[in-house]
């Protein structure tokens, strides 16, 4: 929601808040630093690490879960608001399955979409009949150095 108000404001539009693209329920893992979940919870997260399409945190809400809200809201705006420009605004998972899609990558594979920075735009054309052309995806060099990744240390 933060990360949309500079954009509404701009265009003089209402944030319409949408659980569906909400971040993944990471149930036991919530609140949690990378480090924690590795040594309390080492399969599922290694799974996270190195299979995220198959992966769920513990207690919490499966990708291919997240996956499929994710597409069914996203087809539901498509056809609400066929022919319009709409911004969607949400997070790295979420916004990795919709990669996933875009790719021609199943879900199942997602460890193969390149990850995307927090506050990094992706760009995607739809036409009516439901075909698409991803323009951008993932760009993040307007951040500079404030731009974030996953950490890249081997666990």
């Amino acid at each position: 929601m933060q990360t949309a108000e500079p954009t509404a404001r701009m265009h003089g539009l209402e944030i319409t808040p949408n659980a569906s693209f909400r971040e993944i329920n990471a149930g036991k893992w919530e609140g949690m630093i990378y480090d924690d979940i590795l040594k309390q919870f080492p399969e599922s997260f290694l799974r996270w690490k190195n299979d995220v399409g198959h992966a769920q945190p513990d207690g919490g809400e499966a990708v291919l879960d997240l996956a499929k809200r994710v597409y069914a809201e996203t087809q539901r705006i498509l056809c609400a608001d066929r022919g319009k420009t709409v911004a969607i605004f949400t997070h790295a998972t979420p916004l990795r399955m919709m990669g996933s899609l875009w790719h021609g990558i199943a879900s199942e594979d997602a460890s193969k979409v390149p990850f995307c920075g927090n506050a990094s735009v992706s760009i995607v054309e739809y036409e009516d009949d439901g075909h698409f052309r991803v323009v951008l995806y993932g760009y993040d060099r307007h951040q500079g150095k404030n731009a974030t990744y996953l950490p890249q240390k081997d666990v």
